[in-house]
């Protein structure tokens, strides 16, 4: 990530390093490159979060909550496939998959309830 801009009421933005901005409007952003959507369920979650699809490597899950906040790190992979939601708060989160090497392997977004 090349740098980020964070506005006043806590968004994150990914950015390039010369984006277009005025008065604190965005006004352009970068194409994300296509990950592959997971499936997860329950979802609604409360507990436990399954997870569907994942390659048989190990990956490292990172789940962010609606303001950007990382507030959940943890190892998964295809015989291990659930994530152990307990310690989240009810709310929208968002899910990333990254493999052994760094790369981005996966998307998703869930409810806890």
């Amino acid at each position: 990530m090349a740098s980020v801009v964070v506005d006043p009421d806590q968004w994150l933005l990914d950015l390039p390093a010369a984006a277009p901005t005025r008065d604190n409007t965005l006004l352009a952003t970068r194409p994300n490159a296509a990950l592959p959507a997971l499936g997860l369920y329950p979802n609604p979650c409360h507990h436990e979060l399954n997870l569907v699809g994942l390659a048989a490597a190990p990956a490292a899950a990172q789940v962010r909550d609606a303001t950007g906040r990382l507030v959940l790190r943890q190892s998964v992979s295809a015989s291990q496939p659930q994530l152990d939601t307990r310690a989240l708060r009810p709310g929208l989160y968002y899910l990333l998959l990254t493999s052994a090497q760094g790369q981005p392997a996966g998307r998703g977004q869930f409810v806890k309830e």
